[in-house]
């Protein structure tokens, strides 16, 4: 993944200078609340974390705007048969939350994954109380599938097809 631009937004491949800071803000309670998993995270258990991510199967990257860095998004676990991978992404200063930002991050890596890595579907999985991110996915274009018994997350697919008709709804908005 080259630097992704687009939208006042720049994504740039995760790399061992910032896991630290990505670190802290994973383990910030305004972000690890909203998480599958919600563990204190290690500085030890960061590195091992990303020595398993840093490949050609996972793709996570910086989210910068005005040069600051925002947050982390990624599209990880890339099956190139199936042409399909699992999406996501945080936002950590609370003045970018809950607006375009989050919206203009997804576009700019959205179009990357169906139009440059030519996946075909992305799924999603948030906790069933992560009420923001199941609006954000929904607004993405993305459909859930029904809760499984007993389980906290749920499922979501955003097809490329369901992408492109919301698409220029998107980029409307966002302007």
């Amino acid at each position: 993944m080259t630097d992704l631009h687009g939208f006042g937004i720049t994504l740039v491949r995760l790399s061992p200078v910032d896991l630290e800071l990505v670190r802290t803000w994973r383990n910030d309670p305004r972000v690890s609340d909203y998480m599958i998993f919600q563990g204190y995270i290690s500085e030890e258990d960061q590195k091992k974390w990303f020595r398993t991510v840093d490949n050609a199967q996972n793709h996570y990257a910086i989210i910068i705007h005005d040069d600051q860095k925002i947050g982390l998004t990624h599209v990880k676990n890339i099956n190139e048969g199936k042409r399909s991978g699992e999406g996501g992404m945080f936002i950590y200063p609370e003045e970018y939350r809950n607006s375009v930002f989050s919206y203009r991050a997804a576009i700019v890596g959205t179009d990357w994954c169906f139009y440059d890595w030519g996946l075909r579907e992305i799924t999603g999985r948030v906790l069933k109380g992560n009420r923001r991110a199941i609006r954000f996915n929904l607004g993405l274009g993305h459909v859930f599938g029904p809760p499984e018994t007993g389980s906290n997350v749920l499922t979501s697919r955003l097809t490329v097809e369901a992408y492109e008709r919301i698409r220029p709804g998107l980029v409307a908005a966002i302007k």
